[in-house]
């Protein structure tokens, strides 16, 4: 192989960047439930022009997908989102779409091992 020459030193470069995340979970001994069973802690409601999703739990619920499945469509409600412990939030339903009572929610949780759990629950 032979040497590079000084003046071609800079002539072809590649620059890589990487920006890596963590997230840590700290979980005291005594947490009362199993995270495996994280769903049966999860309920939904429709309330106005969103899906109240509230989570019993002590743990955090990481949602890869949300999606209702109203009238035979599927719509998409929210992506990439984290529900904390004993906590409740807001989903705002797409324009010129509803869900109602009795609709299935198709929602993607995360496990502890990075892999997707898909759960079909009725929204109340």
């Amino acid at each position: 192989m032979p040497a590079i020459k000084a003046s071609e030193l800079q002539a072809n470069k590649l620059l890589v960047g990487v920006n890596s995340r963590m997230k840590l979970f700290y979980r005291p001994q005594q947490l009362a439930g199993n995270p495996d069973e994280l769903s049966k802690s999860l309920s939904f409601k429709v309330q106005g022009r969103s899906i109240v999703a509230s989570n019993r739990s002590g743990y955090y619920a990481t949602v890869r997908d949300a999606k209702v499945i109203h009238g035979g469509q599927t719509l998409t409600v929210n992506q990439a989102v984290m529900i904390p412990p004993l906590s409740e939030v807001n989903w705002m339903l797409p324009t010129h779409t509803s869900a109602s009572k009795g609709d299935m929610l198709r929602l993607t949780l995360v496990n502890d091992y990075g892999a997707d759990v898909i759960n079909d629950l009725l929204i109340n």
